[in-house]
Order: C-alpha cells, then sequence, then structure tokens
C-alpha cells in the first residue's frame, strides 16, 4: 500500500513538472511570438524617474496581450533594470525590435533642416516648431557672451553668421549650448578652403566677409548671380557708397517687421542695421549664409555694377548707372 502511495505521489509530481513545463513553455513561446508579430506606431518619451510600469502603460495602451505578459517582460527578460531614458519613435516596426532599441539607447534623431539665409531667430522658431527646444532658450544661447569667446575666440555680439545651414540629425534631449556647438561646426567643416586670406586680399577682416556674405544670401539665392550681387556691394564699399540693402533694415527690425518696409523704414537712423541711413557694412551678419554666398564674397565678379533690381522671375537687373538703374526700375514696374 505505501509502495502505490509512493507511487502515485511521484506520478503526481512528475505530473505537475511537466504540466509546468508545459505551461511555461506556452507563455514563453506566446509572448515571444506576440513580441515578433505585433506591429506598432509610437512616440515614446521616456524621462529620469519613470517607473517601468509607467513605460508599460505607454506602450501597451490598447493593445490586448497574452497571458502573463507583464511578468514575462519584468522576470523572464528582466526589461525593466535595462530600458534606457530617451525618445524614440516606432513607424510600424515590431515590438520586439522597439523593446531592443530601447534596452540599446538607439534614440529616434529628429531631421533638422536650416535653410540657407535663415538668421539665429528663424533657428530658434524651427526648433520649437520641431518641440526640439524653447525659441527664448535658443537665442538666449546664442547671444552667450561666454559661449562665444569660448567657441568663436573673439567678443562677437552673437553666433550669427556661423549657425551653418544644412540638415542636421538631433535628439529630442538636446540643449541650446549643444545645437550651436553642432550647428558652428557645421560652419567650420564648410567654410571655403582659404576663405580669410581671399576676403583679406578684398580689404575685408574674416568678421566683415561673414557679415558681407549674410547680405548677399539674403538678396539671392541663385547661384549665377551671387559673385555679381558681390561685386556690386565691394563696388560700393569702395567707392564709400551705402549699400542700401533692404535686408538689413528687416534684420534691423526683425521682430517687429510686417512684410512691408515704409519710408520711414529706411530713414530711420536709429537702426543700427539700416545700410541707407548708416554707411559700410552692418555692425554684425544678417543671417547664416551658405557655401555659394561665401564663395561669392570670397572670388566676386570684376564688374562695374553699383546698382541692381529684382525682376519678376527671381533674377535681378544690374546696372553700372542711376540712369540705367531707374530705366530698369521703370522696365520692370511696367512689365508688372
Amino acid at each position: 500500500m505505501k509502495k502505490l502511495i509512493l507511487t502515485l505521489l511521484i506520478a503526481l509530481v512528475l505530473i505537475s513538472l511537466i504540466a509546468a513545463g508545459l505551461f511555461a513553455t506556452y507563455v514563453i513561446t506566446t509572448n515571444k511570438a506576440f513580441l515578433k508579430e505585433t506591429h506598432l506606431n509610437i512616440e515614446l518619451d521616456i524621462k529620469s524617474g519613470d517607473t517601468f510600469r509607467s513605460v508599460y502603460n505607454k506602450i501597451y495602451k490598447g493593445i490586448k496581450v497574452p497571458y502573463m505578459h507583464y511578468l514575462y517582460l519584468t522576470k523572464i527578460m528582466n526589461i525593466e533594470k535595462k530600458i534606457k531614458t530617451g525618445y524614440y519613435q516606432s513607424n510600424d516596426i515590431t515590438l520586439e525590435k522597439l523593446i531592443e532599441v530601447i534596452i540599446e539607447g538607439k534614440q529616434t534623431l529628429i531631421k533638422v533642416t536650416i535653410p540657407e539665409g535663415y538668421n539665429l531667430f528663424d533657428i530658434g522658431n524651427l526648433l520649437q516648431k520641431l518641440y526640439i527646444m524653447d525659441k527664448e532658450e535658443f537665442v538666449t544661447a546664442a547671444f552667450d557672451r561666454q559661449l562665444i569667446e569660448y567657441l568663436l575666440k573673439e567678443d562677437y555680439e552673437s553666433f550669427e553668421g556661423f549657425l551653418f545651414p544644412g540638415t542636421y540629425y538631433v535628439p529630442k534631449e538636446f540643449s541650446p549650448k549643444e545645437a550651436i556647438v553642432l550647428f558652428y561646426q557645421g560652419f567650420k567643416d564648410n567654410l571655403p578652403k582659404d576663405f580669410k586670406k581671399n576676403v583679406e586680399a578684398h580689404n575685408l577682416t574674416f568678421y566683415q566677409a561673414i557679415t558681407l556674405a549674410s547680405i548677399v544670401q539674403k538678396e539671392t539665392y541663385s547661384k549665377e548671380e551671387s559673385d555679381i550681387v558681390a561685386s556690386v556691394f565691394y563696388n560700393r564699399l569702395k567707392l564709400n557708397m551705402r549699400l542700401q540693402a533692404d535686408p538689413t533694415i528687416i534684420y534691423g527690425k526683425y521682430i517687429n517687421f510686417d512684410g512691408n518696409i515704409r519710408k520711414k523704414d529706411i530713414l530711420n537712423a536709429e537702426n543700427k542695421f539700416n545700410t541707407y541711413r548708416h554707411s559700410g557694412l552692418p555692425p554684425t551678419p544678417i543671417s547664416n549664409p551658405g557655401v555659394i554666398a561665401l564663395e561669392a564674397v570670397m572670388n566676386p565678379k570684376k564688374t562695374d555694377y553699383l546698382y541692381f533690381v529684382a525682376d519678376d522671375k527671381g533674377q535681378h537687373l544690374f546696372s553700372a548707372t542711376y540712369r540705367e538703374h531707374v530705366n530698369n526700375v521703370n522696365t520692370y514696374h511696367k512689365k508688372k
């Protein structure tokens, strides 16, 4: 009798072990398959201090999960201790891949494209629209004198002119100073070779040349015209003529600019960027020029032009005399 009872007990234990094994296999198999087969689209911002339960709830909101899925993740995969903070975006990827990315801390980078001619305020607006940082914090950093001296080794007013236009990929948690360092590195990487030497041959300092390039950039986006526009400003500087560039007025009243330049704006001498009222170059660059504008200032075309007016095709009509210029203006307005 005792042997029979012992045999039954052993049989029960074996059955229990087998059942437990089968159940464990079932849990593992179904959860593995679920992770491999479930696709989702989600934006996930994991911050320091977030619990795994809160992260789990964000990922699995509205999703029916298999039995014991939370325990599978925490006890078998031990994910709770492996997740990394950061911004993650899944576009129709599997849960398995998303979890792998979070464990490895491979954050989703945000594409930032700065167009040629954007000034630092435009860049701040762009970064805010992309939810990367507050525009005012970026602008404040762009005027940070300690950072300016540290990176530029000069006592410039701001980083205007040195935030190179182009496409960058940045993490969502990105500080204003990190952004400025990145954009300035873009400037250094793309500055044409022998730029300083070439512009000094035209009697401009390095900073003056960046300032002139920023004006050329705002006047034209045409590769064919940039060196001609640069020549007009060089010719005016040599003759001590005022540059009379509309974009400089706009920059000086950027915050309050409504899209129109009025007579009172042209006559306003309080605007230190008003090149209709002040001789020479403005005190700082007015935008962040691209390579074409920088090269145009390095190698301006040899012309005797002193004037230009935009036509209705996005190009310009150039002239050497004021009479020619007036004729061009009248011709354009008649066509218009």
